[in-house]
């Protein structure tokens, strides 16, 4: 997941570091999200709007990644969960831009969506 596409070098640092994290954060499998992934969300959400246009599908689409990697690593599915955070990720966007939430009803709908100019 880059954050190449992020406008400050803050938002930039806030998600390096948050992806670094929740990637890494397999030390307690109950625990969805660590305090120190809390707090950099927490960060994340007091940055400007026009940081968090970007930062809310990423996270979105990192989430769907971790949650998949976790069922596989479980002995289950791993695609169920990268479609549907696929198209929250989509939808987040939308919401993000002030768009009203589109019915993404298929996977490659809703990357089409998250490939578009901002």
């Amino acid at each position: 997941m880059s954050g190449r596409h992020l406008s400050s070098p803050r938002a930039r640092e806030l998600w390096d570091e948050f992806d670094a994290r929740i990637y890494l954060s397999d030390d307690d499998p109950e625990e969805l999200i660590t305090p120190e992934e809390e707090r950099l969300i927490r960060l994340m959400s007091e940055l400007p709007r026009s940081d968090k246009r970007g930062l809310e599908p990423l996270r979105q689409l990192r989430t769907g990644l971790y949650a998949s990697d976790h069922a596989e690593g479980n002995g289950g599915s791993a695609e169920p969960h990268r479609i549907d955070w696929v198209k929250v990720a989509a939808v987040s966007l939308d919401v993000e831009q002030g768009r009203q939430a589109g019915s993404y009803r298929t996977v490659e709908e809703a990357v089409a969506r998250l490939k578009e100019p901002s």
